[in-house]
């Protein structure tokens, strides 16, 4: 299965009907296969020139910087505007030409309309190239915003993604996507019911342990560390929620390791302060945090110094107030992004659903890449379930089901859910059972309320809430009234 820049695990449909009822050693062998074919599409071709070509400009001069993306968004816009179906329509398509003409790409980014992901999930191929570069590999993805996208790439534009993360992310933390890693990701590995384990298959083929999401808790947590030690990894990688509950569980009953890690690398959440501090702990490691997506529209590595720095050749971001004005002040800012890597399908003024805080100020670092002072990401709870077991990832809910916009996930009790579910037209019965059941698997028998709500609830921000959690009960367990 791919790290947290990566794509997915197994597919959705019959494989995974097959993966689930196939005996655990099988299932390993499964995810190797699948691990090879992944490895090739992501590392093959001409991978390890493009990690090079990263390496060398992460000393260019913000002028270089500036020359740079200014020719690939000119080239960018260009194709676009001539071979795009939803971009060939856009009125100001005759005035965006002639300041390309006159050699202003950003001038003519900003007469384009902002992406919303709506309008991407409507019509994933009317943001198509007519005449595509390469056969196109689709990736599901709810992002942030619960919203469920189809997002289509050739394999070169996953690969010159992950050369960037090999080269921005991985080799910044002093790893490699060849070391023997941890993933503990949202793929559910076993059912939320299932509390004999293991919770973790071996993808040998990528030298990686990966480990479910979904079992973490006081219960399960000595033995997550102990299939960890025999492993063996050089690093840690996975959402950072995850990666925290684990190591504050542990903390939690005296364990640290015993053989000191590389690094712990963190994505997909905002890693605060604390939890860094607690993964440094009990891993004996530094902590290093990251922003990507399968949009592979931006992508955001920290450096020695510790300060997260946006990659200008992976995508031009802007940051925004009110959607559309650029910042005043320190108050986190709407990230729109427009990826420069993938021309078959691509992204304009991308609403990310992400929201940061850019710094002005130049990086000891020496680098020039633009830096986020501050990653707010996605708001969530946690959802805590009667033993313990912390859970949080729902993202993968909608995946899959046409009619459903988004997905909040709504705990009022130890047992009891809401799904707060926006359709398009009435919610279809199968789209219904299909989230009660998607939701069971990761939480066990739980009841579950289905409610059509025209849109979401937003925060002062404009953050969708994706997880809320109403029981009023804090993440070290659940404190029993007399009834109990």
């Amino acid at each position: 299965m791919p790290d947290a820049a990566g794509r997915g695990g197994p597919a959705v449909g019959l494989k995974e009907r097959v993966y689930a009822h196939t005996p655990p050693v099988l299932q390993s062998a499964l995810l190797s296969a699948y691990g090879l074919l992944w490895r090739q599409r992501r590392l093959g071709g001409a991978f390890h020139r493009y990690v090079a070509e990263y390496a060398a400009r992460d000393f260019l001069s913000a002028a270089e910087w500036q020359a740079y993306q200014g020719d690939r968004l000119a080239a960018l816009l260009r194709h676009a505007l001539q071979a795009v179906p939803a971009y060939r329509r856009l009125p100001m398509r005759a005035d965006a030409l002639h300041l390309l003409e006159g050699n202003r790409p950003f001038e003519a980014l900003r007469l384009f309309p902002l992406l919303d992901k709506e309008a991407l999930r409507r019509a994933p191929h009317d943001f198509v190239a007519s005449q595509p570069g390469g056969r196109l590999g689709a990736a599901l993805t709810s992002g942030t915003t619960g919203t469920p996208l189809r997002i289509l790439a050739s394999a070169d534009t996953h690969r010159r993604f992950m050369a960037a993360y090999e080269a921005r992310v991985r080799r910044w933390a002093g790893v490699g996507y060849g070391d023997r890693r941890v993933m503990i990701g949202g793929r559910l590995i076993v059912p939320a019911q299932d509390r004999r384990g293991p919770f973790w298959r071996t993808n040998w083929a990528e030298h990686q342990l990966y480990m479910s999401a979904f079992h973490i808790g006081p219960d399960t947590a000595l033995r997550y560390a102990a299939a960890i030690v025999r492993f063996a990894p050089r690093y840690l990688v996975g959402y950072a929620s995850a990666l925290w509950a684990l190591a504050d569980e542990l903390e939690r009953q005296g364990w640290r390791t015993p053989q000191p890690l590389a690094a712990v690398l963190t994505s997909s959440e905002p890693l605060r302060p604390d939890m860094r501090a607690t993964l440094s702990r009990v891993w004996g490691c530094r902590v290093y945090d990251g922003y990507s997506g399968v949009e592979s529209c931006c992508l955001a590595g920290e450096c020695g110094h510790g300060r997260l720095h946006l990659n200008p050749d992976v995508g031009v971001v802007e940051f925004l107030e009110n959607a559309g004005d650029p910042p005043q002040g320190t108050e986190p800012c709407e990230m729109v992004a427009t990826g420069l890597l993938n021309l078959d399908q691509p992204l304009i003024r991308y609403r990310t659903g992400d929201m940061a805080v850019p710094s002005a100020a130049p990086c000891g670092c020496g680098r020039s890449m633009p830096v986020i002072e501050e990653l707010v990401g996605r708001v969530e709870d946690d959802v805590i379930l009667r033993d313990g077991t912390r859970v949080r990832r729902f993202h993968s809910l909608p995946l899959g089901l046409a009619d459903v916009r988004s997905v909040q996930v709504v705990q009022e009790s130890p047992d009891e859910f809401v799904l707060n579910v926006v359709a398009d037209g009435a919610l279809s019965e199968p789209s219904r059972r299909a989230l009660v059941s998607r939701l069971q698997e990761r939480c066990g028998a739980v009841r579950v309320e289905v409610c059509t709500v025209p849109e979401q609830e937003r925060t002062r921000h404009g953050k969708f809430r994706a997880v809320v959690n109403r029981s009023g009960v804090a993440a070290g367990g659940w404190a029993h009234t007399p009834s109990e």
